[in-house]
């Protein structure tokens, strides 16, 4: 087996996110959140989602790891502020 740490770290990322995207409740964060949601875009102003993480993954966009991990905690806290009740299935997938 490999060492981790070979591994370059935007491989890693690409690893992370294909985990994140197994998630059984992966579903949520998978493509943007429509635009006609009512108050999501008015509440959150950088949306974020696995799949936009993705592409920028694919072509390259990303500068870091610490710029591909923002916007991983992005979809996270969007959901949460999006849907702040601890009983809400979004935010139980966050």
């Amino acid at each position: 087996k490999s060492d981790p740490a070979s591994v370059p770290p935007l491989e890693r990322c690409a690893a992370i996110l294909a985990t994140l995207r197994k998630r059984k409740d992966a579903d949520w964060f998978a493509e943007p959140v429509p635009a006609d949601t009512p108050g999501y875009l008015e509440m959150i102003k950088s949306p974020m989602d696995y799949g936009t993480i993705s592409a920028a993954l694919e072509a390259g966009s990303y500068a870091d790891a610490e710029a591909f991990a923002a916007d991983v905690r992005l979809v996270a806290s969007n959901a949460t502020a999006y849907s702040p009740e601890l009983d809400n299935d979004c935010n139980k997938a966050a």
